[in-house]
This record gives structure tokens, C-alpha cells and sequence, in this order.
């Protein structure tokens, strides 16, 4: 007897270990990325402010790039939600 598979039974088989492992590994080295990154401006502060010449709103100036950072990190999920909620995971994957 010849057993019939579907394409989605194809498509749902489960990835070989080495694929998983890079997936992972890829991952964990962006997130390490992203967070070195957002917390570099904080490791540079003295740095920045002896270069920079003296102003009474240096601190501010420094703390907008936190903010411009972050703003969007707060926005954007908003609008990614109702996206996926309208279209479905799969098509936005």
C-alpha cells in the first residue's frame, strides 16, 4: 500500500537539530547586539560630554537619544498588532 502524504505534511516535518541550533545561536547574538547598542550611549556619556562642547542642555541632549530609541519601540507593536490580528500570523511571517 502507498501512503499519501499532503504538501502541508511536507512543509510541517520537523527541522534537523543543526538548523535549530543556528536559529538559536543567530538569535541569541542579535538580541545581545541590540541591547549593547541601545546601552552604549551610557558607556560613552563622559566621553560624549568632554567632546561636545559645554552646554547647559547636554543632558538633555543626551537623554533624547535614549528617547528616540525607544519611542518607536512603544508605537510600532501597536500597529504590528492590529496587522496580524487583521491578515493572520502566516501572511505576515
Amino acid at each position: 500500500a502507498t501512503s499519501i502524504t499532503s504538501p502541508s505534511s511536507d512543509m510541517l516535518k520537523k527541522s534537523s537539530l543543526r538548523a535549530r541550533w543556528l536559529v538559536l545561536s543567530l538569535a541569541c547574538v542579535v538580541m545581545t547586539g541590540s541591547y549593547y547598542a541601545y546601552d552604549i550611549p551610557s558607556a560613552l556619556h563622559q566621553q560624549l560630554q568632554d567632546y561636545m562642547p559645554q552646554s547647559p542642555h547636554f543632558e538633555t541632549q543626551f537623554n533624547l537619544l535614549y528617547t528616540v530609541y525607544s519611542i518607536p519601540n512603544v508605537i510600532l507593536p501597536l500597529f504590528g498588532g492590529n496587522i496580524v490580528d487583521r491578515c493572520g500570523a502566516p501572511a505576515c511571517l
